[in-house]
């Protein structure tokens, strides 16, 4: 989790934590006021949770290791397919990101293939690391 989290969250918290005093004490006085600031407050909390959950901090994960890798994406195309989610006559396509050694210690045609498919749902760069 992010530091702009945990700040939201304790913004959160703190807003309540008001609600509450201002309620126990009656710090408040007219009734409007202290309608529009319950409703102010718990509006501000329910956006902040809802900032934290929709948009947590996902920053990428530092690889590690002692070899270094590039990438690439290949588009390929199945000639032998027609998609199935288009009605104008196209064919299957794919989009594959393909990693391998970016060294020149490695003899040609060594390393073995790994195919990881990273599910229907999800963007290909959620398990990089």
């Amino acid at each position: 989790m992010g530091l702009y989290s945990y700040i939201l969250i304790t913004l959160s918290v703190l807003i309540l934590v008001f609600l509450i005093i201002s309620a126990k004490r009656k710090l408040i006085k007219r009734k409007g006021a202290k309608r529009l600031i319950w409703i102010f407050a718990i509006t501000a909390v329910i956006v902040m949770a809802l900032i934290v959950v929709l948009f947590p901090n996902l920053s990428s994960i530092k690889t590690t290791g002692e070899y270094a890798f590039a990438s690439c994406t290949v588009n390929l195309e199945d000639k032998s397919r027609l998609e199935g989610f288009r009605h104008d006559g196209s064919f299957r396509k794919l989009s594959v990101l393909v990693y391998y050694p970016d060294t020149t210690d490695i003899a040609k045609n060594s390393c073995p293939l790994i195919v990881f498919s990273h599910g229907g749902i999800s963007v290909s760069t959620n398990n990089e690391s």
